[in-house]
């Protein structure tokens, strides 16, 4: 994490996210060398007066060297099954525009029209992606495209 985003806490070590949010790791690893990751997390997000639960897909990185190895593809497939066979509605993601092509090859669909905003009222910045799990997610699935999804808090 301090390779790619310095700046979040201020280059500290840190783990990932808190116990509370009951997060999950995945990795690629050479020789106890890491190599790729991914983290899920669990909470709940409010899409108008609809509160769905949610994993949510963050911090995903694989070394510039060891890129292009299919290596990121493992540790988020792996994370997207995770989230499918879990007890939650949907999966959330937040990524750049031209990521989207590498996440949808995983099964994430694309929300570009709707914001994700933080309970004080932050904007997100990235494109939201969601991975619609259970009957709940189905039905507010063309909200899901439209209307702004609040979250606790940045991931």
């Amino acid at each position: 994490m301090r390779a790619v985003w310095p700046d979040i806490d201020g280059g500290r070590l840190r783990a990932p996210y808190p116990s509370a949010v009951r997060p999950t790791y995945y990795t690629v690893t050479e020789d106890d060398l890491l190599l790729s990751f991914a983290a899920t997390f669990v909470t709940s997000v409010e899409l108008g007066d609809t509160k769905l639960s949610a994993a949510c897909l963050g911090n995903v990185f694989t070394f510039p060297g060891d890129r292009r190895r299919g290596l990121g593809r493992r540790v988020v497939d792996a994370a997207s099954d995770d989230i499918r066979r879990s007890d939650v509605d949907v999966g959330a993601l937040l990524c750049d525009p031209e990521l989207e092509p590498f996440y949808r090859s995983s099964g994430w669909v694309a929300m570009p029209e709707a914001a994700t905003l933080t309970g004080d009222g932050a904007v997100l910045r990235g494109l939201r992606m969601v991975l619609i799990v259970s009957d709940a997610a189905r039905t507010c699935r063309p909200r899901l495209a439209i209307q702004p999804m609040h979250v606790p808090a940045a991931w």
